[in-house]
C-alpha cells in the first residue's frame, strides 16, 4: 500500500510539474518576441551591427543542439513541448526575422517599421503609413521600397507616397472603365 501511495504522490507530482511547465512555455510564447528573446540572451541594440551579432549569436546556439533541417523543422513545431523548446523556438523565429527584415546587419524600411531601429524611427513611419489614404493602393516600386536599406526614411516617404499617388489613381481609373 505505501508503495501504490508513493507511486500515486510521485504520478501527481510529475503531472504537476508538467501544468507548470506549460503554463510557462504559454507565457514565454504570448509576450512580444523580443522580450522573450531578451528574457533567453542579451541584446544590446546600441551596440554597431547588433542585428548580425545576434543573428551570430542564435546560430552560434542553435548550431550545437540542431542541424539545420531540424532548424527548420523546429520553426514549424507548435506547441513547443519543453521550455527548451520553447527557448529554442523563440530564438529561432528572432533569427528568421532578423534575417528577413534587414541586409547586411542594417534594418530594412519594413524592419525599421517593426521595431528593429530607434522608436523614434518606428514612430515616424507609423505616423507616415497612418498619414495614407485608407484606399491606396502600392506597386511593386512601393513594396521594393520597403525591402530597402539604402535610403533615408524621409527619402522613402517621398517615393512612397508617389507610389501610394500613382497607383491609387492608375487603379482608381482602370475600375472606372
Amino acid at each position: 500500500a505505501k508503495t501504490n501511495l508513493a507511486n500515486e504522490q510521485t504520478k501527481i507530482a510529475k503531472e504537476q510539474d508538467k501544468a507548470k511547465e506549460k503554463s510557462q512555455i504559454d507565457a514565454l510564447m504570448h509576450i512580444p518576441i523580443k522580450n522573450a528573446v531578451e528574457s533567453i540572451i542579451d541584446i544590446d541594440e546600441s551596440e554597431k551591427g547588433w542585428i548580425t551579432k545576434t543573428i551570430d549569436k542564435i546560430d552560434g546556439i542553435l548550431s550545437k543542439k540542431y542541424t539545420a533541417d531540424e532548424r527548420r523543422a523546429l520553426s514549424m513545431k507548435y506547441p513547443p513541448e519543453t521550455m527548451d523548446e520553447a527557448k529554442d523556438l523563440v530564438l529561432q523565429l528572432y533569427a528568421n526575422t532578423l534575417k528577413r527584415y534587414s541586409k547586411d546587419g542594417e534594418p530594412t524600411i519594413q524592419g525599421k517599421l517593426l521595431g528593429l531601429g530607434t522608436k523614434e524611427e518606428r514612430e515616424e513611419l507609423i505616423a507616415f503609413k497612418d498619414s495614407l489614404p485608407e484606399d491606396g493602393a502600392m506597386s511593386s516600386v512601393g513594396a521594393n521600397l520597403l525591402l530597402r536599406t539604402d535610403i533615408s526614411i524621409e527619402e522613402f516617404k517621398k517615393l512612397y507616397a508617389e507610389d501610394i499617388e500613382k497607383t491609387t489613381k492608375a487603379h482608381k481609373e482602370a475600375v472606372a472603365k
